[in-house]
């Protein structure tokens, strides 16, 4: 078999010796493309349409949504008032991305319990998709770290007050 494939490469590399147009399709075409692609192809995804049906209304819920609107992936173009509007606006492929937040998001934060929010990608372009699920989670994480930060910061501000008024 070993002599097979020797032969076989002696042939092509005769043949690639005596045609010199061989040798541009098979080095340097290759080369081009790797570096036209590679410039070329942009897996980022930036201003990403999204639709936020908001039923807390509260300061809290404002916070999470200007998080949205200052990340610069994202760009809010609707504010629907029901779940069936928000679903249909994903359904027309007007926004890529639903987000509803529950009524109790605020007094669920201030308990200090996990409050779920509801997340809607559209996952027609799978790549997008995921990629728009890595930015969400990224944004979610940021928002619960400021929320610990605060949380601790609370805490720490009624101990000092707590040791001077003894």
């Amino acid at each position: 078999m070993w002599e097979r494939i020797k032969h076989i490469f002696i042939k092509e590399t005769i043949q690639i010796r005596t045609d010199r147009r061989m040798l541009m399709i098979i080095f340097v075409a290759p080369v081009l493309q790797l570096l036209l692609l590679g410039y070329a192809v942009n897996t980022d995804v930036n201003r990403i349409p999204i639709a936020v049906l908001d039923f807390s209304r509260t300061q809290e819920s404002r916070e999470l949504i200007q998080l949205f609107k200052n990340s610069g992936r994202f760009q809010i173009n609707y504010f629907p008032e029901s779940q069936k509007e928000l679903v249909g606006l994903l359904d027309k492929g007007e926004v890529w991305v639903g987000v509803e937040i529950r009524s109790d998001f605020a007094q669920q934060l201030k308990k200090g319990k996990t409050v779920p929010i509801q997340i809607i990608i559209d996952g027609t372009n799978s790549n997008t998709a995921g990629i728009v699920s890595g930015y969400m989670n990224q944004l979610l994480q940021s928002y619960n770290l400021k929320l610990l930060q605060d949380q601790v910061q609370e805490r720490l501000a009624g101990v000092s007050v707590a040791g001077v008024v003894s």
